[in-house]
């Protein structure tokens, strides 16, 4: 993320933020008011939805959710890791080349000595000449020797450090495309994966998408508190991944309360089969509240299936099974709606 803004626009920014900040009861820390300023500077609207929708689901922002806003919307969470992984590299490789100039220095230093010797060998020498000569070949040959194999410790070394820059950068990633409270992956993640696998889809593959969301999730948390519904999410997830575990769907948390699940090479029988029985497994869920030990109220939720037809796009596919979901909503909650 860019800012243009001079003193007197970041100032008027500024003025605008702390308000609207303190006014949600959050914390004045550097994370919130990199996404104050952010909304209030309208540079990112992406950003500005995201937190209206928290704001007016839950009425105000915890740390995990500012967490993720400032990660998803105010930095790239890999550009510091990439930067370390850019100088650790630029590291490795100015240790290599170094060690490799050293190397064939010495290697040319006992060519050119070779050469000399070879000369004086061709003409009359006495034993004292012969003795030095052999030294100087002997003494430049162990000097190669030596830098030989400190040049091959340094590839070694090299690649060590080469492959656990590999494993940070694959974990960065991975940790980039987690939701830091269900440890599903999330909204990004959904898009790029939906997106690249449509762009490669068959005409004659199957594809089909769930998007479920968690019913009066924002009375639940009145009634229960933000902690409480954060368990409530981290069990949904749990399910999720339960019910996905040892096939090819894919679960997300898409948002506050709402979940998604590609289901790639899916029938809609199948697809309404999981839905169902992902249904069921949310509604027995059985939560305890810590302080009193009461197991809290039935937990629910409503789910939206769309098969992807020949006519349809990305866009498209989340529109109807966003608009099944309404429906599941409309009629009563706590069921399947498919279209």
């Amino acid at each position: 993320m860019k800012y243009k803004e001079d003193v007197k626009k970041a100032a008027e920014i500024l003025k605008k933020s702390i308000p609207e900040l303190t006014a949600s009861k959050v914390p004045i820390t550097p994370y919130n008011y990199g996404i104050w300023y952010t909304h209030c500077s309208g540079v990112n609207k992406k950003l500005s939805t995201d937190l209206n929708n928290i704001l007016k689901d839950y009425g105000t922002l915890n740390h995990e959710q500012s967490l993720d806003l400032f990660k998803r919307h105010v930095i790239n969470d890999l550009l510091s890791i990439d930067d370390k992984l850019e100088s650790n590299l630029q590291k490795v490789m100015s240790d290599m080349s170094e060690s490799a100039t050293f190397t064939e220095q010495n290697a040319g230093d006992l060519e050119r000595e070779l050469t000399i010797s070879l000369r004086s060998l061709n003409s009359s020498v006495n034993e004292e000449e012969l003795k030095t000569i052999i030294s100087t070949i002997s003494e430049k040959t162990r000097l190669v020797s030596s830098t030989t194999k400190q040049f091959k410790n340094v590839l070694s070394d090299a690649q060590q450090e080469i492959n656990q820059l590999k494993q940070e950068l694959q974990e960065a990633k991975e940790a980039a495309n987690k939701d830091t409270l269900t440890k599903l992956f999330n909204r990004r993640h959904f898009d790029n994966k939906l997106a690249t696998t449509l762009d490669k889809k068959r005409d004659s593959d199957a594809y089909a998408l769930i998007l479920l969301d968690v019913d009066h999730f924002k009375a639940f948390n009145d009634n229960y508190g933000h902690l409480m519904g954060d368990t409530v999410l981290k069990s949904i997830g749990q399910v999720l991944n339960f019910m996905c575990e040892d096939t090819n769907h894919i679960p997300y948390r898409y948002g506050g309360e709402e979940f998604a699940i590609l289901m790639p090479k899916t029938s809609m029988r199948e697809a309404k089969i999981l839905a169902e029985n992902t249904r069921k497994k949310i509604s027995s869920l059985k939560i305890k509240d810590k302080k009193s030990g009461q197991e809290i109220s039935k937990i629910t939720a409503s789910f939206g299936l769309a098969f992807f037809g020949p006519e349809d796009t990305k866009e498209s596919l989340i529109e109807r099974s966003d608009s099944a979901l309404y429906r599941a909503k409309q009629n009563g909650r706590n069921q399947v709606v498919s279209q």
